[in-house]
Formats: C-alpha cells, structure tokens, sequence
C-alpha cells in the first residue's frame, strides 16, 4: 500500500515537499511498483516546477524502462541513445550519446523568477514577457539555474542532436539544415527576418518550426547556452570540453532574434565569454540525464 502522507505530499504548494514526496514514491520496493505508482508519477510529468519533473523521470525511468510514459511528457522531450552526424561538411562526424531529455521550451522570465526567489534575490517579470525566454543571462547564471532545478545545461552536442536529428543512427538518420528542415522559412522561427524585434513567447511557432524530437525555439528567439567549452572539433566529451570548472568561452547555438539567416542553421556554432556582458540576446534551455 503506498504511504498516503507521500500522496499527501504530492499535492503540497512547496515544490520541495512535492519533489520529496516523487522521491519516495520512486523508491518504493518492487512488490509495490505497480501501474497506481506509476501514474501518480505520469501526473508529476506537468508541474511546474523541474525538481519535481526531473525527480518524476528519473523514478519513470528506473520503474518503466521501456518509455510507454514518454508520451505523458509536457515539458521535456526525449532524445533516444545512439550515433548521429555532428557538423557539416568537412567538419562532419559522428558521435555518440547517451539518451537525455531536453526542455521542448527554453527557460521563460516566470520561471526563472520562481528560482531567482527561492534562492532569496526577488526581481520582478517584465510587463507582458512572463512566457518569453528570459533573457540577458551569462553562462553562470544559466548554469546555476539549471543546478537549482535539479538539471543541467545541454551539451552542444545535445544541442545539435535535439535540433536536427531526425531517427535512427550513423548513415541511418537525418540530418535536418534547420528544426523544420532542410530550407529556410522565415515563418517558423524568430530571427531577423520575421521582423518581430524581440523575443516572442515560447512555442509561438510550435508545432511548424519544431525539432524532430519536439523541441520549440531551437532556431531564433535568443542563442542558447551550452555546457560546452568552445574547442575544435571533433567533438570529445573526454578532452576537457565539458569541465564545468575552467575557463574559457563557452558555445551558443541558435541564433536570436537579431540574428540574420547566415548564422541560423544547426551546425552554426557562436563563442562567448561565460564571465562576459549579460547580452540580451543570450537565454538557455535545460535537460536531464538518464540514470
């Protein structure tokens, strides 16, 4: 029988307690792991905050292995294990990952005030940009939040697979110029040439300029930070590039909305000094490991 103070917990107004509770839920002995627990977990897929979110994948991924419950996900989309081509033309190679899960919506302005005032730095969500992308943030900052929520910043790699892979492995898969596919259109992504200015709301050209795997925003809107120091490729997770501790600048992808067609594919690879001006064109989407 599943403990009714942790289902209790389930439905606190503390994200903390409701987080707590998806732990324990998830840790619940086999005898006990049946369909109920796992749909009280499915239910946590839609909170708003990601500590709860992360904790409710982590727990679906160890109680049901075979990802029935993807289709349950709102926030996060997932990215299946394997190889896909990582650059273009004579920088094209292959690379493997393990499966992750990425935010299908960068980090907004109210989101990233609920963290700013958990941690005790209250700021105010600009009139009208709750659902924007917050924006004017350095690499510490986006690290930061993605270490309060539990998460953490999408290597470019990550990146570069969410935006354009579309299915299977090596030579067997995809890959796309652009989210949508292989030609510009000005209609399905914020930059330059949609005229707009400024940041829009997230997912206001979702589903049309979606990734292959769901992912919204992953071209325009602000450049996305990564995880990864700006080094040359190929690309190795074991040369240093993903030490979070040095120094040195870091990559975005994606492009803005001040960003003209040129800089706007998958592959483009913009450098930045993470310690550097808070740039209002700078924002971040987090992600989630599989265990």
């Amino acid at each position: 029988m599943i403990d009714s103070v942790t289902l209790r917990g389930l439905q606190d107004d503390d994200f903390h307690v409701r987080a707590a509770a998806v732990v324990a839920l998830g840790q619940f002995d086999p005898f006990h792991k049946g369909e109920r627990l796992v749909e009280h977990l499915v239910g946590m897929l839609a909170d708003d905050y990601p500590q709860v979110r992360a904790a409710a994948i982590r727990a679906l991924e160890e109680l049901r292995p075979d990802g029935a419950w993807h289709e349950h996900l709102v926030h996060e989309c997932y990215v299946p294990a394997g190889e896909f081509i990582m650059g273009e033309g004579e920088d094209a190679h292959p690379v493997h990952l393990d499966a992750f899960y990425v935010g299908k919506y960068l980090v907004t302005n109210v989101e990233y005030k609920r963290y700013m005032d958990d941690i005790g730095h209250a700021v105010q969500v600009p009139e009208g940009r709750a659902d924007h992308p917050v924006a004017g943030v350095s690499w510490y900052d986006a690290r930061d939040y993605a270490e309060w929520a539990g998460m953490r910043l999408l290597s470019e790699a990550e990146w570069e697979k969410a935006a354009s892979w579309d299915g299977g492995e090596g030579c067997e898969g995809t890959k796309r110029t652009y989210p949508w596919g292989d030609v510009f259109d000005g209609t399905k992504c914020n930059t330059m040439r949609a005229g707009m200015g400024d940041t829009t709301r997230v997912g206001l050209y979702s589903p049309q300029g979606d990734s292959p795997c769901g992912c919204a925003d992953m071209m325009g809107n602000v450049w996305e930070w990564t995880s990864s120091l700006y080094k040359g490729y190929p690309y190795r997770v074991d040369n240093g590039r993903e030490d979070a501790s040095a120094t040195g600048a870091r990559v975005l992808r994606g492009g803005s909305f001040f960003s003209h067609t040129g800089v706007v594919s998958c592959v483009y690879r913009l450098r930045y000094d993470p310690y550097g001006r808070r740039s209002w064109y700078w924002g971040f989407r987090v992600g989630v490991s599989v265990s």
